[in-house]
């Protein structure tokens, strides 16, 4: 077989899965999501205000993530409490966790990604609560009516 020949079986295979993976016509439309707020960097005891959602980082209330500097079976998990409300009205606490549970929260038509918590834990090394910063995306959810 030449060389060419080579190149030319991957990108033969690669057609062929493409015309494989094609879209069921009869299979529901996604739901689209317009990101509001792409990346959120916030200490804890921050509040802002992503349009009429007001998004408050409150505390991490556990880490138990696997240190940088050992190898881990289990990757831990952090739990972030925040809290989410519409305007002047109540806010309502949620749990944001890193690897377990729910990484994302939806309220009243948003969604709240919790996507990295830093800084990452090291071996015999306690994170002061004020040091935390979380990073978070807010998106508006598409009407399901």
């Amino acid at each position: 077989m030449t060389v060419r020949e080579h190149r030319l079986v991957p990108a033969t295979l690669l057609f062929l899965v493409g015309i494989g993976c094609g879209t069921d016509p009869a299979a529901p439309a996604p739901s689209t999501q317009a990101i509001l707020a792409d990346s959120v960097l916030m200490a804890p005891g921050a509040e802002v205000a992503v349009g009429i959602l007001r998004l408050s980082f409150l505390e991490v209330s556990s880490d138990s993530r696997c240190p940088v500097d050992v190898v881990c079976i289990w990757q831990g998990n952090a739990a972030v409490e925040i809290a989410v409300g519409l305007g002047e009205g109540p806010s309502h606490p949620k749990t944001l966790n890193t690897s377990e549970g729910m990484p994302a929260v939806d309220f009243n038509g948003f969604r709240v990604t919790l996507l990295d918590l830093q800084p990452a834990p090291r071996t015999g090394v306690a994170i002061p609560p004020e040091d935390y910063r979380a990073r978070f995306r807010v998106e508006a959810l598409a009407d399901s009516t």
